[in-house]
């Protein structure tokens, strides 16, 4: 991420060769890489410009005859994260302890509760690579799953309250939630 309009100098080798004829060079941003930092981010444009030299190169340009060079070009990088938010609401609120698991790459399993204690929260948040995932409840002794509906800004997410599966669509730069709603099964008096 290159922040407040910073120019960044970097380095591109062009190979060792004839170019004459006006053959077109390709010059690699090498010095350029992708992160993945795992944060979700807005598009992000910058700008790269090759500055003349003429002793050594000649800025040219084939969209028209003597054009000038074009020595600038802006990039597009959109990001590829987004967020998964699943949330536990036990009615009433309980210590009962919520255990999830996961499919799709380093979407791992946790738990929730939803209690004051500060033990396991009753939100978890994921940022994660664009994809597919899924999250499952697993049933829990005394208490049964009455909820269960996600929010997703392109409506790509299923839901099966029987199975208490989400099948998550993620997309770059959406936030998808989910939250699980049990409630506790009272003893027939």
């Amino acid at each position: 991420t290159v922040n407040g309009g910073t120019n960044l100098p970097f380095t591109a080798t062009i190979p060792a060769r004839s170019h004459g004829g006006g053959t077109a060079v390709a010059v690699p941003l090498s010095a350029l890489a992708v992160v993945n930092d795992r944060v979700v981010e807005a598009m992000e444009n910058f700008t790269v410009t090759v500055q003349p030299n003429f002793n050594e190169y000649v800025l040219s340009s084939t969209t028209s005859c003597n054009a000038t060079g074009r020595s600038t070009a802006t990039i597009n990088i959109r990001d590829n994260d987004g967020t998964i938010r699943v949330t536990k609401d036990a009615v009433p609120n309980d210590a009962q302890d919520f255990a999830f698991t996961t499919t799709g790459a380093d979407f791992t399993a946790f738990s929730l509760d939803d209690d004051s204690n500060a033990t396991l929260p009753n939100s978890r948040d994921f940022v994660l690579n664009a994809g597919n995932y899924s999250v499952t409840e697993t049933a829990t002794s005394g208490w049964v799953l009455t909820n269960l509906v996600c929010t997703d800004p392109d409506s790509g997410t299923t839901v099966n309250l029987a199975t208490a599966l989400a099948t998550i669509d993620l997309d770059a730069g959406e936030t998808v939630a989910c939250p699980y709603t049990n409630d506790k099964i009272q003893p027939l008096t």
